[in-house]
């Protein structure tokens, strides 16, 4: 028979009789039905907060993408030693300094692996290239010379290209033949009025921090609202340092300087330096 109400059970535990009253037998099922009731439901509480959190970790712990921008220009320059190339475009017909990475992928017209020692100054360039923190332009890929296949290769195919040796070595060619009459003579001043318009320009100041110096080939590059290749001559005045190869990277420079008839080099006439 089952307890009845108001009367005391009897139980026993360990060879001892224990009574309780069916009072707080009810009070003590009725905590330990409440007991496994909220159980339940802060285990579900706890697993939904921790899956929560889950998604944050991951998103936080994901790298951030590095931009490639993609150029085209004209090869205006190499600078092995300081590891530079400069490109001038429509855009900057001044030129812009790019800097080569040990892992830039260097490629030539038809795709085949190469180095920037066959790199020829004149001839197309295109790649991509991404800003550092300082706002330097580190060159991701080059191509050098026309993609084969593209517009630019097919001119170029259709135009032999006048590499300079082959230029000077064509020259002496001709001279013969024109002998015979004086206005032979008159062809031998054509350099000299061409070689007018080659004068300097107008002086232009600019400003800026030095990013290298390469005393051996008088240039410098100087990064500015964009990195530029400047040429220092024994007529350049210097202040703030005994010459050139004082000049220290991280330096701030200001001047002036004149470019050239057909743009390609800038010509410092005053350097300051202020470290």
């Amino acid at each position: 028979m089952g307890p009845e109400t108001g009367r005391d059970n009897f139980f026993m535990s360990g060879g001892h009789f224990s009574i309780i009253s069916c009072g707080q037998l009810n009070r003590n099922q009725h905590i330990i039905m409440k007991t496994s009731v909220v159980s339940p439901f802060v285990a579900a509480l706890l697993a939904l907060v921790l899956a929560s959190l889950s998604p944050v970790t991951a998103q936080t712990t994901t790298p951030a993408k590095v931009k490639k921008i993609p150029f085209h220009g004209t090869l205006q320059s190499v600078d092995a030693s300081a590891g530079t190339v400069t490109l001038a475009s429509k855009k900057e017909p001044t030129g812009r300094v790019f800097h080569l990475q040990s892992d830039t992928k260097i490629i030539d017209g038809a795709g085949n692996p190469t180095t920037i020692s066959s790199a020829v100054v004149g001839e197309p360039t295109s790649g991509s290239y991404s800003k550092d923190a300082s706002g330097a332009l580190q060159l991701n890929s080059l191509r050098l010379g026309a993609k084969d296949g593209s517009a630019t290769a097919a001119k170029s195919a259709a135009t032999p290209p006048a590499a300079p040796a082959t230029a000077e070595a064509s020259a002496p060619t001709p001279t013969p033949a024109p002998p015979t009459t004086p206005a032979a003579a008159a062809p031998a001043k054509t350099p000299a009025t061409t070689a007018a318009p080659a004068s300097a320009g107008k002086k232009q100041k600019f400003s800026g921090k030095v990013v290298s110096v390469d005393a051996a080939s008088n240039t410098l590059v100087v990064h500015g609202k964009a990195d530029q290749t400047f040429t220092v001559t024994s007529a350049t005045k210097i202040t703030g340092a005994d010459n050139l190869g004082a000049v220290t990277a991280g330096a701030k420079v200001t001047g002036t300087y004149q470019k050239s008839a057909d743009g390609s080099t800038l010509t410092v006439t005053a350097l300051k330096v202020t470290q």
